[in-house]
């Protein structure tokens, strides 16, 4: 689980990195999530008012909130071209399937079919890749400065000394 924390093998793994907030999943924090439910649906009881807000939940217990539904009522997770494209494939295989188990000899028109669908969703994933990398430096250039912040104020605290006086 060590490589997965470290930015440089985000990009090179073989799967993707589960989310960072799946540490905060512990048997403690969802316990103690539970105990704020409870005492939340005992205060809208007595109040009748808005319950608690996410504010009001600690920092370390707000991934385990699920998240609002969408004010349209539907989701989206990578928008329409990927959907009509994924629908276009998954037709396009089941016309396959259909052709091969009718006649065997005319797959072809439905396999070139199928690789040309797949070659416009790979050059689709491709052009997200520029801005795939600019978040991943921007990302790695921000714990970079992060730590030489760090590393800036542990010599400052080691040149005060005890004096509390700055530089």
């Amino acid at each position: 689980m060590a490589d997965l924390d470290n930015p440089d093998n985000v990009l090179s793994a073989t799967f993707p990195a589960p989310p960072p907030f799946w540490k905060h999943f512990t048997s403690d924090n969802r316990a103690r999530y539970k105990e704020l439910q409870q005492q939340n649906d005992d205060q809208t009881a007595a109040d009748e008012g808005e319950g608690r807000k996410p504010a009001d939940i600690p920092a370390e217990l707000r991934y385990l909130r699920p998240p609002e539904p969408p004010a349209n009522g539907k989701y989206r997770s990578f928008g329409d071209p990927y959907d009509k494209m994924t629908q276009s494939l998954l037709l396009n295989y089941l016309e396959l399937a259909g052709v091969l188990a009718a006649d065997p000899g005319r797959w072809q028109e439905k396999y070139e079919d199928m690789q040309t669908l797949l070659f416009n969703a790979h050059h689709l994933i491709n052009e997200y890749r520029p801005h795939q990398a600019r978040a991943s430096l921007i990302a790695m250039m921000e714990e970079q400065l992060a730590r030489r912040r760090e590393e800036v104020e542990g010599s400052r605290q080691h040149l005060r000394g005890g004096s509390g006086n700055p530089p």
